[in-house]
Parts: structure tokens; sequence; C-alpha cells
């Protein structure tokens, strides 16, 4: 069964939580070219979401 794909109007993601499972999520997202953001209740989800590049 083949499936359409339509573009989404969407062009940034915003996870929340940045612990294995978000930042495997924002590097994907990243690489599909989505503009990211990250959040973390416990600070500095800044520096490791850079820290993928």
């Amino acid at each position: 069964m083949a499936s359409e794909s339509t573009p989404s109007p969407f062009t940034t993601l915003g996870i929340v939580g940045t612990g294995a499972m978000g930042r495997g999520i924002a590097q994907l997202a990243a690489q599909a070219g989505l503009n990211v953001m990250l959040f973390d209740v416990k600070g500095g989800s800044g520096q490791r979401g850079t820290a993928l590049y």
C-alpha cells in the first residue's frame, strides 16, 4: 500500500526533556531540516543540545 507524503507546515519543533530520548529526537529533527528548541527543567539544555554537533 503506497502512502502519500505531504509537506508539513511546521518548521520548528520544541522538545521538553533533554535526556537520551529528547536529544535523539532533536538530532533527527535537525537533520531533517527543522529548527529545534530544547527545554529541560534541570537547565543546561542548550549546552547539551549543541554538543550534538
